[in-house]
């Protein structure tokens, strides 16, 4: 009977398991002009991030060009709205941000950069917020632990990324 059980219990550890994802954009098709990160790209929705070769792009400023050559990035925002300077990742089943590897895409007015401010929700409800102050150079970010699971992380600022690791849950 216990074996049973021990069985059991690993077995819905099996299904409910999550998968931890590096993201570094380089199975994208490699373009030469800014184009919307696919949805379910990694098992996430992504609003207002597009993703592009920065060698072949002419618009490409200093922060774009930290990562490796030949590889797609992903940055946000390509264009603000009235809304603001602002981008989301999302999933219904939920996931964990773990990193990323970013930067300014171009030179910031201070010394001490520009921010860049990321906020979590799980379900509509707040988690967290935490700022990053970028700069042109590549940083990287370390994503709150006590987010845990969330549902949304939106970006607001602009931000190049070369990877992001998460967990993705349900996929």
């Amino acid at each position: 009977m216990k074996n049973l059980l021990l069985l059991f219990v690993l077995l819905a550890l099996a299904i409910g398991a999550t998968a931890q994802e590096t993201v570094n954009f380089s199975d994208l098709p490699n373009i030469s002009s800014p184009s919307p990160v696919p949805d379910g790209y990694a098992n996430l929705n992504w609003t207002g991030f597009f993703y592009v070769n920065p060698f072949e792009w002419i618009g490409a400023g200093p922060g774009f060009k930290n990562g490796p050559i030949g590889e797609d990035v992903a940055f946000a925002p390509y264009a603000c709205s009235s809304l603001g300077c602002y981008a989301s990742l999302s999933s219904s089943t939920g996931f964990e941000l773990l990193s990323a590897h970013a930067a300014a895409p171009y030179a910031t007015g201070g010394p001490g950069g520009t921010p860049l401010v990321v906020t979590a929700y799980y379900k509509g409800e707040y988690v967290g917020t935490q700022t990053y102050m970028m700069t042109t150079e590549e940083q990287q970010l370390d994503f709150p632990s006590s987010w845990g699971i969330v549902s949304q992380a939106v970006f607001q600022g602009a931000a190049v990324m070369y990877d992001l690791s998460a967990y993705t849950l349900g996929h």
